[in-house]
């Protein structure tokens, strides 16, 4: 089809000046290519710590995880305009995918099959594959985690409109704790939980933000807190710690999952005593900044808590940098998954 289009189009292309001709055809083969835009780096890995170093950094963890890191510096590599402030295009039908990461017609399907499940909103059908097609993570770990989960509770930070929980939910946790500090991210969820007839004995949702200690931070638009003073009506979010969260309400955590916009590290400090006490399976999106990136694994490898580590890209994108997270469970449950191709 391209080209028997080429052949008739190009012979009438010709015959305009040369530079419209030329702007043309770039257009259409981009238009008719396989071409994607990627945003700007969240972080300059590099300016952080070099290649070399950051596979220094995390050489405790398996060949798997090595390769990921190894990717995200091939693409970071990529984006080539100054400063790394812009997007830029890319073919990416000319970048080699990892073997096992899903292809976007795949998740797809299985995003509509999971909408369909739920009867989730419209809204809903920009949901990544992170939680309905890998269950962050939980899927490429061992099979005795979901004996582990079993009638634990789950904590689940920045549980947007609901997808998470619903996953979480067939773990047979005893209830999930979903935090959501954004007013309107928690009333799409609350929605989805009232269309799934899902009652606050299963699911608690707390309009809540989870960090290092109590505070009341500022809620930006872009759904990242922040402690600027510069609030204005209906911004300021309430903030508490996993630690504190667990003890008042008596809580045995078997899953925190986080993906708080940047957050994680202080999450993560926040949770110290629950991890060191109940040692709970950990997904924890390391994507947003490097004191995620690095200071996340840094500071749950101190704790000497008896625990693997991996890190995973829960993407269909040839290109990993989102929804890089990283993976942590009891050492005891045995060795990871090799890959994740369908979901359950």
């Amino acid at each position: 089809m391209k080209q028997h289009l080429i052949k008739l189009i190009y012979p009438l292309l010709d015959k305009l000046p040369e530079h419209w001709a030329t702007k043309i055809k770039i257009i259409g083969c981009v238009i008719m290519g396989q071409w994607r835009m990627q945003p700007f780096l969240l972080f300059d890995y590099a300016g952080v710590k070099s290649e070399p170093e950051a596979l220094a950094f995390f050489a405790d963890m398996d060949d798997e995880s090595l390769a990921e890191i190894k990717r995200l510096y091939a693409d970071a590599d990529l984006h080539v305009a100054p400063a790394r402030r812009s997007c830029f295009l890319y073919n990416w039908g000319a970048v080699a995918r990892p073997a096992g990461r899903p292809g976007k017609s795949e998740t797809a399907a299985a995003r509509k099959a999971f909408c369909a499940t739920y009867h989730l909103p419209s809204c809903c059908r920009r949901l990544g594959p992170e939680s309905f097609f890998f269950h962050h993570g939980l899927k490429m770990l061992p099979a005795a985690v979901q004996a582990y989960l079993r009638a634990k509770d789950v904590i689940d930070a920045g549980a947007c409109w609901g997808d998470s929980t619903l996953v979480f939910r067939e773990y047979s946790p005893r209830r999930i704790y979903a935090f959501e500090p954004s007013r309107k991210s928690a009333a799409v969820m609350a929605d989805v939980l009232a269309r799934n007839k899902i009652t606050a004995a299963e699911v608690q949702l707390e309009q809540l933000g989870l960090g290092e200690s109590a505070a009341t931070l500022v809620l930006s638009e872009a759904g990242k807190l922040s402690a600027s003073p510069e609030a204005t009506a209906g911004s300021a979010v309430a903030v508490t710690t996993v630690d504190a969260y667990a003890m008042q309400n008596r809580l045995r955590v078997g899953l925190i999952k986080a993906d708080v916009e940047g957050m994680a590290l202080a999450l993560v400090k926040g949770a110290t005593g629950t991890i060191r006490r109940d040692r709970p399976v950990l997904s924890i999106a390391i994507y947003h900044n490097a004191e995620e990136f690095f200071g996340v694994y840094d500071h749950l490898r101190g704790l000497s808590a008896g625990y693997r580590f991996l890190i995973r890209a829960l993407s269909d994108s040839v290109l990993c940098e989102s929804e890089t997270v990283l993976l942590a469970y009891p050492s005891e449950l045995g060795p990871a998954e090799a890959s994740v191709t369908a979901p359950c």
